[in-house]
């Protein structure tokens, strides 16, 4: 916290405001590894430690589980996640509306508190998430250093979904066009919490879960419950400090996690004449970038 600017302790903390980032930042920490000439009583390896902090609405996938990172002439891949600062939980999820609350208060209902979906009290519909504030990427000096001047990217495409929690008592203001054949109004709402989930790479594969009417893969990201290794196809990967190095591999990596961010901010929610099979992302995006011209 010391090294912290104050200003930037007051706006992550949410006491200032900060038009940059509507939330705190999430930090990448790089840590590079270089074997010494000579060993000595503090180790064979000498490391050095970046601190890297990126927007959430940008790192919810720039640092993801097992995408590159590139900075300073070095290219690392993030192969951890802090879970000292990240725990893991439980959410139930809607199948038909945006609707989610941490399980152990979505388990008291057998259908969906918002839309009544009965589907809600299903198990499938449960599952583990972590709310991203740091992650780490371990690499070799060598390894790091990008060796050409091409400097080319190898961006990583995820599955992504924004869904919003509010309250119908948080709408301060409504207004709607008295033409019953032309349904359009808006209403300003105060306070709307809006979260952010990452459900894995695209190319993964296998059986979906549905989220608020859309199919979403039930892959996401798999790490080890003690130290939070990313883990790959072959071997399991831990930390040398790592309490569950030796354990059973099927009890303590955590399979199907997905990641989040969550931020509240006020809103306005438009009703617009279109039925919901015919508008496209394509529409919205061009209605979006219509209404804010």
């Amino acid at each position: 916290m010391n090294e912290k600017e104050t200003y930037n302790f007051f706006t992550d903390e949410g006491l200032l405001p900060n038009y940059a980032f509507l939330e705190a930042g999430i930090v990448l920490q790089s840590i590079i590894y270089k074997r010494k000439p000579k060993p000595d009583k503090e180790g064979r390896y000498q490391t050095t430690t970046y601190d890297y902090e990126r927007p959430a609405v940008s790192a919810i996938h720039e640092l993801a589980p097992d995408n590159h990172f590139y900075a300073e002439g070095r290219k690392v891949k993030v192969d951890q996640v802090n879970l000292s600062l990240s725990e893991i939980e439980e959410w139930r999820f809607c199948n038909s509306c945006s609707h989610m609350e941490l399980a152990s208060t979505g388990d008291t209902t057998s259908t969906c508190p918002s839309c009544g979906s009965a589907l809600w009290s299903d198990d499938g519909q449960k599952k583990r998430m972590i709310r991203m504030r740091q992650v780490m990427a371990t690499t070799s000096d060598h390894a790091s250093r990008i060796q050409d001047d091409s400097d080319e990217r190898e961006p990583e495409f995820f599955h992504k979904q924004i869904l919003l929690d509010m309250t119908e008592s948080s709408v301060e203001a409504a207004f709607k066009v008295s033409d019953e054949d032309f349904p359009f109004g808006m209403e300003f709402v105060r306070k709307v919490t809006f979260r952010e989930m990452n459900f894995g790479k695209r190319d993964n594969t296998g059986e979906t879960l549905q989220i608020a009417g859309r199919e979403i893969p039930k892959n996401g990201f798999a790490i080890c419950r003690g130290c939070g290794k990313v883990q790959g196809d072959r071997e399991p990967r831990h930390t040398l400090t790592c309490s569950k190095r030796d354990a059973d591999p099927k009890k303590n990596i955590l399979d199907f996690l997905y990641l989040y961010r969550e931020f509240t901010s006020q809103a306005l929610r438009i009703l617009l004449p279109a039925k919901p099979i015919s508008w496209s992302d394509r529409k919205l995006h061009s209605f979006t970038a219509a209404f804010y011209l």
